[in-house]
């Protein structure tokens, strides 16, 4: 955690964790108390070793894109009186709708975009918490599912960004 630390930098760090702060203050009184009301055994890990199961059934191509809640619907164990549209954990719930050659396809759409693409100079650090929060978010939740948050990110993302220069 320390060399991590000194790798993206004190002020970095600050600013991310300053963030935090300003996000839970604004949420409000309810968000806080639904915060420290949280079973995250409950009502995530138990949940998602259950969904775990699917990789058995659609590993390779996954069980398509947009189908998490009709695919785990016959195979959920741990409440069979909640119907669970999506997995609260995007990485999961990708895993098991893309497969592993989803995964690996995403992974090269990535590889590609940072190639062509870098933070600028002037918003560096604003994309780099953008990504960041966005990423943390998605692993107790399904933030790319919101048309707003995909939009915000959208936004920042091309406020930040930059084409790299050409090797010619």
């Amino acid at each position: 955690a320390v060399a991590a630390l000194r790798g993206f930098g004190k002020r970095f760090f600050l600013t991310v964790a300053l963030s935090g702060v300003v996000g839970v203050v604004l949420a409000g009184p309810a968000a806080v108390e639904r915060m420290t009301h949280l079973d995250l055994q409950a009502s995530r890990w138990v949940p998602w070793l259950d969904m775990t199961t699917l990789f058995r059934f659609f590993p390779v191509f996954g069980s398509g894109i947009g189908t998490f809640g009709a695919a785990y619907w016959p195979y959920q164990r741990n409440a069979v009186y909640e119907f669970w549209q999506h997995a609260h954990n995007e990485y999961l719930e990708w895993g098991i709708e893309a497969g592993l050659v989803g995964i690996g396809v995403l992974f090269l759409v990535l590889q590609s975009v940072r190639r062509e693409f870098r933070l600028a100079d002037y918003g560096r650090l604003a994309g780099q918490c953008a990504v960041i929060a966005f990423m943390v978010q998605g692993t107790l939740d399904f933030p790319q599912r919101i048309p707003a948050n995909g939009a915000l990110l959208v936004c920042l993302m091309a406020a930040t960004t930059e084409r790299r220069p050409s090797r010619s």
